[in-house]
């Protein structure tokens, strides 16, 4: 009873700690999981790291339209000319990899195993946007390697995190597993947020993407308000399948409406 209780105060905290994160960090998170979720997250990534690889003159690159990546002079943003597809099955095995990690650490639980590997994912992409992806002029599978290992060591600092906050509070879901929250300052670290008049802009635009007001108040819950799935689930009455596939359904307007502020 008394888990139950520090539980359920651990959420308020949480909800609490999340709403007050500005409007354009909370966006600005949203655009970077849905750029880089689905298969076409897998692609973007895997386009925008084997870009990484090029700039960093890593060996036996495959060739660019019967190019050697050698003759390439890609610019920070020229891995968006790369061909579709580029980098794919490196970025698809990396997340497989990433979720089995994941889901271990979270105990089951598929959408929190979702959001730790996103996180780790973000980790990557924020080291390659702030200078510290200290890739070598190395061979493929090395440079690959590399990767996995960030990846990895991101997991498992969630793990970590996750367990002090269990041993020092007790905060403990009621299977006994991770409490389903993650850390706010996470939905901060990887991104400095959108201009707030973009971030207000492209929320509007979301909103009016919705189907239904019921889909909007999922959103509006989860993704601004911070309460779990399972939370969000458990007052509509509903499994967290559902939840979890009704929000699914929108992550391709998402990327549409967020990827001109990613770029920008």
């Amino acid at each position: 009873m008394r888990q139950r209780k520090l539980a359920s105060q651990a959420r308020q905290l949480y909800r609490s700690l999340f709403s007050k994160l500005p409007l354009e960090i909370k966006l600005g998170a949203l655009a970077l999981k849905v750029a880089f979720s689905g298969d076409s997250g897998k692609e973007a990534f895997g386009r925008w790291i084997y870009g990484e690889f090029i700039r960093a003159g890593v060996r036996e690159m495959p060739d660019v339209n019967g190019t050697p990546t050698v003759e390439l002079d890609l610019g920070r943003n020229g891995w968006m000319k790369l061909p579709k597809r580029y980098g794919y099955d490196f970025a698809k095995r990396l997340y497989a990899f990433g979720y089995k990690q994941a889901y271990k650490i979270v105990k089951g639980g598929h959408d929190d195993a979702e959001n730790v590997l996103y996180e780790a994912i973000m980790d990557v992409y924020e080291k390659g946007q702030t200078g510290k992806l200290k890739l070598q002029p190395v061979s493929i599978s090395e440079a690959e390697s590399y990767i996995h290992r960030i990846v990895y060591n991101s997991i498992m600092d969630v793990g970590r995190k996750a367990q002090r906050s269990i041993q020092e509070t007790s905060m403990t879901s009621e299977k006994g597993g991770m409490t389903d929250f993650l850390d706010p300052s996470s939905f901060a670290r990887s991104v400095k947020g959108l201009p707030r008049w973009e971030a207000r802009e492209a929320l509007e635009k979301i909103l009016k993407a919705f189907r239904s007001s019921n889909d909007r108040e999922i959103f509006e819950r989860r993704y601004l308000d911070g309460q779990a799935v399972s939370e969000i689930a458990e007052d509509m009455g509903v499994r967290s399948q559902y939840i979890s596939k009704r929000m699914g359904m929108y992550q391709s307007v998402w990327q549409k409406i967020l990827a001109p502020y990613l770029e920008a």
